[in-house]
């Protein structure tokens, strides 16, 4: 009786296990294909991008190598404006200067500015050089 127990309650763990598996596996092989669409600067719909980007941020919030400097000093989100103005060779804020994506980048330097800062002060003189 008490083996039965355990045989069944192993073979729920396995069932688990292979369903966490393959949904892995399946957003692996999802990642793959769209970076390598991606190199080939395809279109894809807004809302694969955003699913694709956020499955990205969760891996990388989740895997943090460096544990020692990990501040989040800014977030930038997924926008087609950057690709517009990379196929026009140009950055976003020379291309789209009021776009959203513009201030976005602008908030964000000067936010590492104040990191830097801060740095600067804790460190005596040594900020972000």
């Amino acid at each position: 009786m008490f083996f039965k127990l355990i045989d069944k309650f192993f073979d729920e763990i396995k069932k688990i296990l292979s369903i966490v598996s393959f949904v892995l596996i399946a957003l692996s092989v999802l990642l793959f294909v769209y970076w390598f669409l991606f190199a080939f600067k395809f279109s894809f719909p807004q809302w694969l991008n955003s699913f694709v980007w956020g499955v990205i941020d969760v891996f990388s919030w989740w895997y943090k190598p460096n544990k020692q400097h990990n501040e989040i000093i800014g977030i930038l989100p997924f926008s087609s404006t950057v690709q517009k103005a990379d196929e026009l060779q140009k950055t976003v804020l020379e291309a789209f200067p009021e776009s959203e994506m513009a201030d976005c980048y602008k908030a964000l330097s000067e936010r590492i500015l104040e990191v830097c800062k801060k740095e600067e002060v804790k460190e005596g003189g040594k900020g972000c050089d």
